[in-house]
């Protein structure tokens, strides 16, 4: 294998394993020697309480337990790293160009991503992981590398590793290995999968949903129209009524002045005669 150029080493120490990022305050572990940002080991490597002040931090990676007091933090902390990336310079460092991840040291460039194992795998590699009995026993669904950032990012409920496997019976993410020790005879269902006939069946609601507001919305202007017509129908109504109201009272007018000169020409002719 052709030996990486000084700055591929520099660039490949320098890289967190969990972000791809340059390190921000790095931590390592001392058991197995991996480095994280301080950000991704809280968020990412899974910390339990032992008797005392102690913890135990598990990797992520290699699932490799380190013994150190409550703050794990500070006792975790890399100054090595952290003093070579301020002289060096963070922006000044190579950007990281990834390669096989299978542990064959191949520096192939990969092609293929096992969410399981959270391993990226050259065209050689896949095919020898997929063929491995391992790999079949523990559900290791391979695919294109591409579709890594569409996968989901889950942790195994039980030992923190990569996982999109879901336990139906126990409703919690397991990863391959706790599934065949665990959850034996257990109903299991692949969680990118799932979501994916879940997205299927939200987007026919959607449409149901967009094609019942159009006919909602459809009713409301055929009934907006029909008020309208009311309207314009009472505002006539009220004008003929009012029309009839003023015609009635100049008639009443009309009749009794017709009255007052009926009284009048009758007094006429009584004094004609």
């Amino acid at each position: 294998m052709k030996d990486p150029s000084n700055s591929e080493k520099v660039s490949l120490s320098f890289f967190c394993s969990l972000c791809s990022q340059v390190f921000q305050n790095p931590c390592c572990l001392i058991n197995c020697g991996h480095i994280f940002c301080l950000k991704c080991f809280k968020e990412k490597v899974q910390v339990t309480q032992r008797g005392g002040d102690g913890v135990i931090a598990k990797c992520v990676i290699c699932n490799m337990s380190t013994q150190c007091t409550e703050s794990a933090e500070k006792e975790l902390r890399e100054p090595v790293v952290e003093t070579l990336l301020e002289i060096l310079g963070r922006d000044k460092i190579p950007e990281k160009k990834e390669i096989c991840g299978s542990g064959f040291e191949c520096g192939r460039e990969p092609e293929y991503w096992c969410p399981t194992c959270d391993t990226t795998l050259c065209e050689v590699c896949f095919h020898q992981h997929g063929q491995s009995t391992y790999a079949m026993i523990h559900h290791h669904h391979v695919t294109r590398l591409d579709e890594k950032k569409n996968e989901a990012k889950c942790r195994c409920s039980s030992c923190n590793a990569s996982s999109t496997t879901f336990c139906e019976n126990c409703h919690e993410i397991q990863c391959g290995d706790c599934l065949v020790r665990d959850h034996k005879g257990h109903q299991i269902w692949d969680i990118v999968k799932k979501v994916e006939e879940q997205k299927s069946e939200f987007e026919k609601f959607i449409d149901e949903v967009k094609g019942h507001l159009e006919r909602t919305q459809k009713q409301r202007q055929e009934l907006e129209e029909q008020i309208a017509k009311l309207h314009f129908f009472l505002k006539e109504q009220s004008k003929r009524e009012t029309l009839l109201r003023i015609t009635h009272e100049n008639l009443k007018l009309v009749r009794n002045g017709l009255d007052a000169d009926h009284i009048q020409f009758g007094a006429l002719n009584k004094l004609e005669k």
